[in-house]
């Protein structure tokens, strides 16, 4: 071959080499811009790939920031820096990472406090939303790269709750009234200081809530004064009495109020202030257990009156609403005792002492409302059984 010829060859080989170069520099070296607005207008970003980040990384510019940020994500283990990747793919990102940490607000939680007073039940202070960066921000800011778009709500705002999301979760939901008109002075000082020891009373979610360990002991010493128990089927004086009745109150207003039950049961004799199957028996060997199945605070208010008790209880605000149901499944037979010695073949007349009182056996439903009143469900919850009292008769001789 010719001299010319081979020089022209040469010639056309070193051009062919030179595009080829210049074409791949121009990519390894080539600039994108980051459009991207943090909440205070667009501000545009150059970000450079340029040849040391080529050698670094074997990596030049295609589009696709995302999937190299992602994969190198996968190849990192538990450990994840994400600004150290970024700053891996072009040091022009740790500009901007500064600008977005400058931005964060940390989050300040709104505040429910449960003064419960007789003016005012709940107080409400509404905080600040917190607004971060997270993996979803970055992820934002590369896609937006590598198509041209502008990054918009780049950081994750993490809302507190509003003075509307205070009161759907402080929501009446149920309360529940029993009399005792009745009562001697002593039982109704038990039952006011029952009350008290729960009024105020928080159930976090989940939790479960003990009567006797919120109650106490009922000693003298505590102020509790003797009043008429039931032990075994009969009326004896002891310390407490009466504070059955505030644990019922309580449960038939838990109850009412979607609550959950883990442990609670009836009286050996059927109370005269609810109907059957809806009495709650407490004691120093016998507790009532209930539970917040729920996501959010359970907040109980108690409070006597000149003749009565009530229990509210305040919560999550709830489609549905319950009431409930006592059946009589049976009637059980007064047994007769009889009392006084009358000697064989002596005239005797018979006097009533008690006429007695008839057993019985219930069952008690849970029923849920829709938001129309209709019952969706009807659920046992509850079968009781109460002993009879007995008919007492004295014989007297003539």
């Amino acid at each position: 071959m010719k001299l010319w010829k081979k020089m022209l060859f040469l010639a056309i080989v070193v051009a062919i080499l030179t595009i080829f170069c210049i074409g791949i520099m121009s990519g390894m070296t080539k600039d994108v811009t980051l459009k991207i607005d943090a909440g205070d207008g667009i501000v545009e970003y150059k970000i450079n790939r340029g040849l040391i980040d080529y050698w670094n990384n074997k990596y030049i510019y295609n589009g696709k920031l995302l999937d190299e940020f992602n994969s190198k994500i996968q190849n990192s283990g538990e450990n994840v820096n994400y600004e150290e990747i970024l700053i891996g793919i072009s040091k022009d990102f740790e500009k901007i990472i500064a600008m977005l940490k400058e931005k964060e607000i940390p989050k300040v939680e709104s505040k429910i406090n449960f003064v419960n007073t007789e003016n005012r039940i709940f107080e409400y202070t509404v905080g600040t939303n917190g607004k971060t960066i997270t993996r979803k921000s970055y992820e934002s800011i590369l896609n937006a790269i590598d198509n041209g778009d502008v990054a918009q709500n780049v950081f994750y705002i993490d809302n507190v709750m509003s003075l509307e999301d205070m009161q759907n979760a402080t929501h009446k939901l149920a309360t529940f009234t029993t009399e005792y008109t009745t009562s001697g002075e002593s039982r109704r000082e038990n039952i006011n200081i029952a009350t008290r020891y729960l009024n105020g009373y928080v159930v976090q979610p989940g939790k479960e809530f003990s009567f006797n360990e919120t109650v106490g002991e009922r000693t003298a010493e505590r102020g509790f004064k003797e009043a008429n128990v039931i032990v075994n089927g009969k009326y004896v004086k002891g310390y407490g009495g009466g504070i059955c009745q505030v644990s019922t109150t309580l449960y038939n207003a838990w109850v009412l109020a979607g609550g959950g039950v883990k442990y609670a049961t009836s009286h050996s004799l059927p109370s005269h202030y609810v109907e059957l199957s809806r009495d709650a028996m407490v004691s120093s060997y016998n507790d009532m257990i209930l539970v917040n199945n729920g996501k959010t605070p359970i907040y109980v208010r108690g409070y006597c009156g000149e003749h009565d008790v009530t229990f509210e209880v305040y919560g999550m605000k709830s489609d549905v609403s319950y009431s409930m149901e006592s059946e009589l499944v049976e009637t059980l037979p007064i047994d007769v005792q009889v009392v006084g010695e009358v000697l064989e073949g002596e005239e005797y007349e018979e006097i009533v002492i008690s006429e007695g009182v008839p057993g019985y056996k219930s069952k008690g439903y849970l029923l849920t409302h829709n938001s129309k009143g209709e019952v969706i469900e009807r659920k046992l919850i509850r079968e009781d059984s109460y002993k009879s009292q007995p008919k007492v008769v004295k014989r007297v001789r003539k």
